[in-house]
């Protein structure tokens, strides 16, 4: 496989970025998710009555920066992916705001979301089942060409989306099962790239990759990054994966974001409890080193039936009676640092 130049232009596609943006150009905020809520309805009985709600995504809350990257971590079933379909509309929302150019993706008519949809793309977990089977790789990429571009080459814009992501453009010809994994998912971000967006979601982009193929798809993302100033939103529950891409983190617990940090502040900057726990759960790189591990007890509530205050209340050690009745609303820290804790000040952290 032949890499792409990492010097000419390409096509439609800019030269890489040869210094650093300006600063009011590296903070420019292209989506705004405000309070956003996606409940699932429970049904019972003969007559699917409604009894309950779970609560996947409950009042979450980030901006996205032109050519930055935010991950968003947390444990498995937290609302991650969750939040990723509800922003480009795969799942429906029950409450808030998803703002992009201007426009609340959440209410817009139909005919203008088509017009938004291509400013807002997406690279999915699985590289193989995201991938249509009976579809060339030229048709897969080109589809969403044809219809957000019409007039458009669409085989050359197909080939120049091939070219910059690392795949031959003779390639255009083949069937995603001729391909092994990590050029698999360089077809989704070829695909994803297609449209020209200014928003890419990867949900987990690299997880069902071989580690060595994990790191060349990582650097092919932020190389693209650089050159054409994409927003990152980058969903993984592998800390050391979201510190090696990412600028800010987010973290979730229970539908809710509890933290909200620069990267490099990853290892000893941040103040959450339950942000301290994940931390410590990372595996050391050398033999015999030690680490304090912060052991959680404690059951993870239902979000169905979450309790009224705090969510994590129930494994937290720092719990106080405020935490069981009153819910923390994310505060500054510093800069670009929020958290959602009554006791984030008190804590102090060995």
């Amino acid at each position: 496989m032949t890499p792409a130049s990492e010097t000419a232009p390409l096509g439609g596609f800019p030269a890489p970025e040869k210094k650093t943006l300006p600063r009011d150009s590296a903070h420019e905020t292209v989506l705004c998710v405000k309070d956003l809520k996606v409940y699932f309805p429970v049904k019972k009985g003969i007559f699917k009555k409604t009894v309950g709600h779970v609560k996947a995504v409950d009042g979450v809350s980030f901006d996205l920066f032109k050519g930055r990257t935010l991950g968003l971590v947390g444990e498995s079933g937290c609302g991650k992916t969750t939040v990723a379909k509800a922003l480009v509309k795969l799942v429906p929302a029950h409450q808030g705001q998803v703002i992009c150019k201007g426009r609340d993706l959440l209410t817009a008519p139909a005919p203008e979301l088509r017009k938004l949809r291509k400013n807002i793309q997406m690279i999915f977990q699985d590289p193989f089942s995201s991938l249509d089977p009976k579809m060339t790789v030229g048709n897969i990429i080109g589809e969403a060409v044809k219809f957000h571009r019409p007039g458009e080459d669409v085989k050359k814009r197909v080939q120049d989306c091939m070219e910059i992501t690392g795949l031959r453009r003779e390639y255009d010809k083949r069937y995603p099962h001729e391909f092994s994994g990590g050029q698999r998912q360089r077809i989704g971000i070829a695909r994803a790239l297609a449209t020209e967006p200014a928003i890419v979601i990867a949900d987990e982009p690299v997880s069902a990759l071989d580690v060595s193929v994990q790191a060349r798809v990582l650097n092919l993302m932020k190389s693209l990054q650089q050159r054409l100033n994409i927003a990152y939103l980058f969903i993984t529950h592998d800390l050391s994966v979201v510190k090696h891409i990412s600028h800010d983190i987010a973290v979730m617990y229970l539908g809710s974001i509890v933290e909200i940090f620069n990267s490099r502040d990853l290892k000893s900057g941040t103040v959450h409890p339950y942000t301290r726990a994940l931390i410590s759960s990372i595996p050391l790189a050398m033999p015999g080193q030690k680490r304090n591990r912060i052991e959680l007890t404690g059951e993870i509530p239902s979000p169905m039936d979450a309790p009224p205050g705090c969510g994590f209340q129930t494994r937290c050690p720092y719990k106080i009676t405020r935490c069981e009745t009153h819910r923390p609303l994310l505060e500054r820290v510093k800069s670009r640092h929020t958290v959602a804790c009554h006791r984030w000040k008190e804590i102090k952290f060995s």
